[in-house]
């Protein structure tokens, strides 16, 4: 089961808040999140203050930003500049450094 999927699912599609499933079944959305750091939540509000203190949600989203920016999955050296770019920097700083970088500016054209 996915953890961090049932703290969400005090939501519904449009996103407001629900205590029950149509069925009238209760929803429980506390949890333990324990990769790779233990992360004990009551709701989806509380989970996202904490993971928000990680440094691996830092790592994450610099990973699928380098992604998106360089179209590949990072290679080796790709990572180790990735990884100064979680170094006390705020997102957006992280994306405006990433993007006016050698490696996001002198990218090949992909071949068709």
């Amino acid at each position: 089961i996915d953890p961090i999927g049932v703290a969400f699912e005090a939501y519904d599609a449009i996103g407001a808040h629900r205590m029950a499933y149509p069925d009238g079944f209760d929803i429980m959305p506390e949890g333990v999140l324990m990769d790779p750091e233990r992360i004990m939540y009551e709701t989806a509000g509380d989970l996202m203050v904490q993971l928000a203190q990680t440094k691996t949600l830092d790592h994450c989203y610099t990973s699928k930003w380098l992604e998106w920016t360089m179209g590949h999955s990072p290679n080796t050296a790709e990572w180790a500049y990735g990884a100064h770019l979680t170094e006390e920097m705020t997102i957006r700083d992280m994306i405006v450094t990433l993007i006016s970088s050698p490696l996001f500016l002198q990218q090949e054209e992909p071949n068709p």
